[in-house]
């Protein structure tokens, strides 16, 4: 079967399953529980809550015993856990956090206990509270550092999504225009893809999508219920 097909059965049968468990969200008053930051791995990161979710309001920094690499042949071969800086630049972390492939969140626990990277149906969830797949991305865009026109930017939900860019087999791209962050799920069908949801500098859409899983992303830890 062409793998156009696979993917396209793979993000309907995902579909499906999102619209079952939306009846089953659980919505805590106070879904941070009184908490606004959390230290895990030597940082304490900022805490956010969204509707009923409590969101890092930052991007993962942590790396211990997840191996850093810089070389683009090696990242793109890689079939195991691995960060870097973008650009290979540590300065870039204090802003944007590191980029991860999607194994190191597979392999290790990234996240602080009782937190988790989100799910689909988390990023849907998300998506839906803030207002659907055209507008939430707005909402969550960072006022500054995005480059020109950053449409829709206000920042309102206080997700501070900045445009931290990505890692591919051709090497670093896109720093100033966008920003992805990895789910925790596969598309299924032994495909090496895995789900994402992602930002752009050009309109306020929240994409929803799938990539390979060496692809470096960003990472954001929410509070498992």
């Amino acid at each position: 079967m062409n793998t156009r097909y696979l993917l396209f059965f793979a993000s309907l049968l995902f579909f499906n399953l999102a619209c079952s468990k939306k009846e089953n969200v659980i919505c805590l008053d106070n879904p941070c529980e009184g908490m606004s930051e959390i230290e895990w791995g030597g940082h304490r990161y900022a805490l956010v809550e969204i509707g009923c979710q409590c969101w890092f309001a930052e991007n993962l920094r942590y790396s211990v015993n997840i191996p850093e690499i810089t070389n683009d042949t090696a990242w793109s071969e890689s079939r195991t856990a691995a960060w870097c800086y973008y650009d290979n630049d540590s300065s870039n972390e204090a802003l944007y956090g590191k980029i991860y492939n999607w194994f190191a969140l597979s392999e290790f626990r990234v996240c602080p206990p009782g937190f988790i990277i989100p799910t689909y149906v988390d990023s849907e969830e998300l998506m839906d509270y803030l207002g659907g797949q055209y507008l939430a991305g707005g909402k969550m865009k960072a006022v500054d550092y995005w480059n020109a026109p950053n449409d829709g930017a206000t920042n309102a939900s206080g997700f501070n999504a900045y445009p931290a860019g990505s890692r591919s087999v051709m090497g670093f791209h896109r720093i100033g225009n966008y920003t992805a962050f990895w789910n925790n799920e596969e598309t299924g069908l032994g495909l090496m893809r895995a789900f994402a949801f992602g930002l752009e500098y050009r309109h306020e859409y929240f994409e929803i999508s799938h990539s390979h899983k060496s692809t470096g992303y960003s990472c954001r830890c929410l509070k498992n219920r």
